[in-house]
């Protein structure tokens, strides 16, 4: 399991300022999640609904109903170039 925040409506984000996004911001360690997401990645599709812009409510009600989900997330990688 993960936890979420963002969306339409919601209180913001704690990863990006002004961005309406669903973003990961928990993950169960040993879950089925713990091995593919990581706190800061935005999910941006969940079984094909669009979460770029959702209501939090909307977004946890789709991942509520699903029993297997196909993910597109969006994550940023800091690369140190020396």
């Amino acid at each position: 399991g993960f936890s979420i925040a963002g969306g339409i409506g919601s209180h913001g984000n704690p990863y990006k300022e002004n961005d309406i996004g669903i973003f990961v911001t928990k993950v169960m360690m040993d879950g089925p999640a713990s091995k593919l997401l990581r706190p800061g990645d935005k999910i941006l599709e969940v079984n094909k609904v669009d979460f770029q812009a959702i209501e939090h409510n909307q977004a946890v009600a789709v991942l509520k109903t699903c029993n297997s989900v196909d993910l597109l997330v969006e994550r940023i990688q800091k690369v140190n170039l020396v």
